[in-house]
C-alpha cells in the first residue's frame, strides 16, 4: 500500500552527531578551504594551517567510506576560497587566492580534478587581486563570485567582488559590496541569490548585517528579494564564521567569534523565504576559522579552533534536514527509504520545473521530492494507479496523508520549508 515518499517534512528538533570518523592525523587544520562534490557524496579539504606552518595537504571525506589522504597541493595555502565549477560536464574544484606563509597573499587560481586527483596551475586565469579571508560561490549560471577578503598585512578589508567565468577563463569586476567583509560566510540559494553573513567590516567587531547579491541581475538587493522586507540581521553577530545551505532551504551559520578570539558553539539558521532566524542546537565543539558544507540532508562542520588552541579533528553533522530538491547536485541524492514502495506517479503544479525531482529504481519502487516554497502555493496530485490505499510519507517514514486510491491525494501546501 505504500505509494509515495517525502513531499513534506514535519517540524522535528535537530541535533548534532559526532559519531563520524575523525580525520587522518592528530588535527584538522584551521583556515582550510573546503568544497563538496555532491553527486559523489564527498567533501574535499585543502591546505590550512598546522600550528604556524601552511599546509599543502588534501584530505577527502566520503559519507560511506570515510577519510582518504590525497595528493598534496602544488604549494601550501591558507585562508583560500574553494569553488566547485562545472566545465564541459566535468566537475572541478578551484582553489582561489589565500595566504602563503604569515606575511603574503596570492592571486593563484588552481583547478583540481577530483576524478584524477591532479592540479592545473597554469590554465585558469589568476584572480585580479591578491587576498585572503574571502568567500567564493558558484551560482546556478556557472560563474564563480568572489567577495571581500583582506590584504597580506591585514590593514585593508575589501568591499570589492570579482566574477570568474570558466567558459571564457576571464575575470570581471562586480558592483561594490554594501560594506567591506573578511572572515565571513557566503551561501547561495537555488534562485540565483547569494547571502553574506557575519565577518568583520571596518571595525574589530563582528558585522551583524546580512547582504544579498542577485546573480540574475548582477546587483545588490536593498531588501529581502522574496518578501520585500529589510534583510533581518543575524541574531548573534560573529566573525570567523562558517555557513552552508541545508536541504530544507535554510541557511545554517555555525561557530565563530563574538568579540574575542575565543570560539563559540553557537548555531543559528536563516530562512531566506520568510526572512526569519531560528536558534539551533549548539555544536559539540566550539569552532572558529572552520568550514561547513551541505551534503545529503545534513550539514557538516570540520576543522577550526576549539577555543584559541588547539584545532580539532572531530567531524560533526547536523540533520536530518528534510527532503528538498537541491541546486544541481550540490546536495547529493539520498537513497530510497528502507521501507517498501509501490509504484506511483506525481504531478506538481505552480512551481518551477527545475525545482522538482524524482528517483526511480529498476524495481519500480519510487519516491518523488518537491521543493516547497513559502511564497508559492504548490499542488501535488498523487496517482496511486490500482493500489487499494494511497499513502504519502515524509523522509522519517511518518504518514503525511492517506486515502483510498480511487480518490487520490492532493497536497496543497503554502508556507514552511
Amino acid at each position: 500500500p505504500f505509494a509515495l515518499f517525502a513531499l513534506t517534512a514535519p517540524a522535528v528538533a535537530q541535533t548534532w552527531s559526532n559519531t563520524h570518523p575523525v580525520a587522518p592525523g592528530w588535527t584538522i587544520r584551521y583556515a582550510a578551504a573546503v568544497a563538496e562534490q555532491g553527486g559523489e557524496n564527498q567533501i574535499f579539504q585543502f591546505g590550512g594551517l598546522d600550528g604556524l606552518s601552511t599546509s599543502a595537504a588534501v584530505w577527502r571525506y566520503h559519507r560511506t567510506d570515510g577519510w582518504f589522504v590525497m595528493n598534496d597541493m602544488p604549494a601550501g595555502r591558507h585562508d583560500s576560497a574553494a569553488a566547485k565549477i562545472e566545465l564541459g560536464s566535468q566537475d572541478y574544484i578551484h582553489l582561489i587566492g589565500g595566504g602563503v606563509g604569515a606575511t603574503s597573499t596570492t592571486t593563484t587560481n588552481w583547478r583540481y580534478d577530483p576524478a584524477t586527483d591532479t592540479w592545473d596551475t597554469a590554465g585558469p586565469a589568476p584572480m585580479p587581486v591578491a587576498k585572503r579571508g574571502m568567500e567564493a560561490v558558484t551560482a546556478p549560471n556557472g560563474r564563480s563570485y568572489v567577495f571581500g577578503g583582506y590584504n597580506a598585512s591585514g590593514s585593508v578589508t575589501y568591499d570589492s567582488m570579482h566574477v570568474y567565468d570558466p567558459v571564457t577563463n576571464a575575470w570581471s569586476s562586480g558592483p561594490t559590496m554594501p560594506r567591506p567583509r573578511r572572515n565571513f560566510a557566503a551561501i547561495k540559494d537555488c534562485d540565483g541569490y547569494i547571502f553574506l553573513y557575519g565577518g568583520n567590516s571596518t571595525s574589530s567587531l563582528p558585522e551583524p548585517a546580512v547582504d544579498c547579491f542577485n546573480t540574475n541581475t548582477g546587483a545588490w538587493e536593498a531588501t529581502n528579494p522574496h518578501n520585500g522586507d529589510p534583510l533581518a540581521p543575524m541574531l548573534t553577530p560573529r566573525s570567523d564564521i562558517a555557513g552552508a545551505l541545508g536541504r530544507n532551504g535554510r541557511h545554517y551559520l555555525t561557530g565563530g567569534n563574538i568579540a574575542s578570539p575565543v570560539a563559540v558553539p553557537t548555531v543559528e539558521s536563516y530562512n531566506p523565504y520568510d526572512n526569519t532566524w531560528n536558534t539551533e542546537a549548539s555544536l559539540f565543539e566550539s569552532r572558529n576559522a572552520h568550514r561547513v558544507v551541505g551534503l545529503g540532508n545534513r550539514v557538516w562542520a570540520l576543522g577550526g579552533y576549539r577555543k584559541i588552541w588547539p584545532t580539532t579533528n572531530q567531524l560533526e553533522s547536523f540533520g536530518s534536514l528534510g527532503y528538498v530538491v537541491a541546486c544541481g547536485d550540490d546536495v547529493a541524492p539520498l537513497p530510497p527509504p528502507s521501507f517498501g514502495l509501490d509504484f506511483a506517479t506525481a504531478v506538481a503544479l505552480d512551481f518551477s520545473p527545475s525545482s522538482s525531482g524524482g528517483v526511480f529504481d529498476p524495481d519500480y519502487n519510487a519516491y518523488f521530492s518537491v521543493r516547497l516554497r513559502p511564497d508559492v502555493i504548490t499542488v501535488v496530485d498523487v496517482d496511486c494507479e490500482d493500489q487499494l490505499i494511497c499513502t504519502v510519507y515524509d523522509q522519517n517514514g511518518q504518514i503525511v496523508a492517506e486515502a483510498l486510491a480511487r480518490d487520490g491525494i492532493t497536497l496543497n501546501t503554502q508556507g514552511g520549508m
